[in-house]
């Protein structure tokens, strides 16, 4: 799988700008392969999925994120790269500005808090990297 893990990498931002144009059945299968690039073996395939996921979700109902893309999301939140964690950041406030808060409070903290600790995370090694100079 890892043979051609360039293809997919360009696959991931190509998913958004085909979607709306497809037939409902066709969507779903859409839908079904963006989420299979989001728990990609190549930790390089994941990082393009968390940053294109958001261009595929904000064509999504709220029923489709919470139904299909908040597993895969929370995942993403939650993947043991920092470079697929800190893209997951940019979904979190995505989410944030887009979602209805009742929403939020009862199906994303558990990403939120994760990107939350991962920017966290990153910031204090920042930090400390700036301190050893």
């Amino acid at each position: 799988m890892h043979d051609r893990f360039t293809a997919r990498i360009s696959a991931t931002a190509l998913f958004h700008i085909a979607y709306k144009q497809l037939p409902k059945a066709i969507q779903q299968d859409f839908k079904n392969s963006f989420i299979k690039l989001c728990s990609d073996d190549t930790p390089m395939v994941r990082r393009m999925a968390a940053e294109n996921f958001q261009n595929l979700a904000s064509q999504l109902s709220i029923q489709e994120i919470q139904d299909e893309f908040l597993s895969p999301f929370n995942k993403l939140a939650s993947d043991d790269q920092d470079s697929v964690r800190i893209q997951a950041i940019n979904i979190c406030i995505a989410f944030a500005e887009s979602l209805p808060v009742e929403f939020k409070v009862s199906h994303f903290l558990d990403g939120l808090c994760a990107c939350f600790l991962c920017a966290l995370a990153c910031c204090c090694d920042e930090h400390l990297l700036s301190e050893g100079n």
